[in-house]
């Protein structure tokens, strides 16, 4: 019975310690090898978008992208509440902290160095490098920026034809 025990204990303490310290196995990647440096790191200067920063509070966001076509608030007893702003091209969802997520696929999305929605993947590496492949099972037409500083990532995602079709930037606040 002790063994079992120990077991238990020896295989909660594997999986609290890989949630914590490991990330998942990356997806397959659809992009090139030349584009993908599992140790990828961006400067803290470099993750904004659209002028859009992890932590702005709502009255900023509005001055920078203007009036939302809808925003709305959602409880949840299990996670913390927030407020969503929709524009046509852009969506932010602040908690208490401010911005916690900011994702955007308008022409006029972009970032420091100027990658755009519709940059190539070899503008994209030559402004911010190689970068980390997606996660998941299916086939990753991602790259992960991990920034420096914080427990915050930006993800470029790319069409088959490897181009820009959405920027996101977002905190684990968890």
């Amino acid at each position: 019975m002790g063994s079992i025990r120990v077991a238990a204990l020896c295989a909660c303490l594997a999986v609290s310690t890989t949630a914590r310290a490991q990330l998942p196995r990356p997806a397959p990647s659809a992009l090139p090898q030349w584009a993908i440096d599992t140790s990828a790191r961006l400067r803290p200067a470099l993750a904004t978008v659209a002028g859009i920063r992890l932590g702005m509070n709502e009255s900023r966001v509005r001055s920078l992208l203007g009036h939302p076509d809808t925003s709305f608030a959602y409880e949840s007893p299990v996670l913390d509440s927030a407020r969503v702003l929709r524009y046509p091209t852009a969506e932010a969802v602040l908690n208490a902290a401010g911005v916690q997520t900011f994702r955007c696929w308008g022409r006029s999305c972009g970032l420091p160095g100027g990658i755009r929605i519709g940059s190539s993947l070899q503008a994209v590496v030559a402004s911010l490098g190689r970068g980390h492949p997606g996660y998941g099972h299916q086939l990753s037409h991602s790259l992960f920026y991990y920034v420096g500083g914080c427990d915050c990532w930006l993800e470029v995602r790319f069409t088959s034809s490897l181009r820009v079709d959405l920027i996101t930037l977002e905190s684990d606040n968890s």
